[in-house]
């Protein structure tokens, strides 16, 4: 993202990692990207090729690993928040389908825990509360993995689900309208 591009594409070097962190990111699927190392992880979308866990064409789910881990080399390639996590890919979101089905989330989510992931991102959101979406999440939680999830895209409505479920990191972003560069997503929303 353009507010990034200084901080992601800098020669600074960065501290090395102490610690291996693996990062499981729910989405539409992420990669191939070459400043993306996707490790692995699997399609969860009902009906679909359980090994095809790569973008699903949306770009969405790999702007999100991006921010998380991307890994590119200066001068041309990107670097994102965390560039030494492993990065798994839980697509979700099926192939010319708008919606994830809440069977399609806690498969992904289960996958993920047996995996071995620290961390979930959930960059969705919406709709009621699913006691079997909250149940997979408070156990993942209850075997050291921590869900983060957007609030929601909604300008100043409430917390969405299942960001709104106390076991869940709820993320947000803040910006002023009016204020964005013209051709942003955020000047266009």
């Amino acid at each position: 993202p353009w507010y990034l591009k200084d901080t992601l594409s800098s020669t600074k070097k960065l501290p090395a990692a102490k610690y291996k962190i693996k990062v499981g990111v729910l989405d539409t699927g992420s990669g191939p990207h070459p400043d993306l190392a996707i490790s692995g992880g699997m399609n969860c979308v009902l009906g679909e090729d359980p090994r095809d866990f790569g973008d699903n064409g949306d770009g969405h789910g790999s702007h999100v690993a991006g921010i998380i881990g991307a890994n590119g080399k200066p001068p041309g390639g990107m670097r994102g928040v965390a560039p030494g996590v492993t990065i798994n890919s839980y697509r979700i979101f099926g192939k010319n389908k708008d919606g994830a089905s809440n069977f399609d989330i806690i498969k992904a989510i289960d996958k993920a825990v047996a995996d071995g992931c620290d961390i979930l991102n959930m960059s969705f959101g919406g709709g009621p509360a699913d006691a079997a979406v909250q149940e997979a999440i408070a156990d993942a939680f209850d075997k050291g993995t921590i869900s983060f999830v957007a609030t929601g895209n909604e300008d100043r409505s409430k917390v969405s689900f299942p960001a709104s479920y106390s076991l869940s990191i709820a993320v947000s972003a803040m910006g002023r309208k009016g204020f964005f560069p013209d051709g942003t997503a955020h000047a266009e929303t």
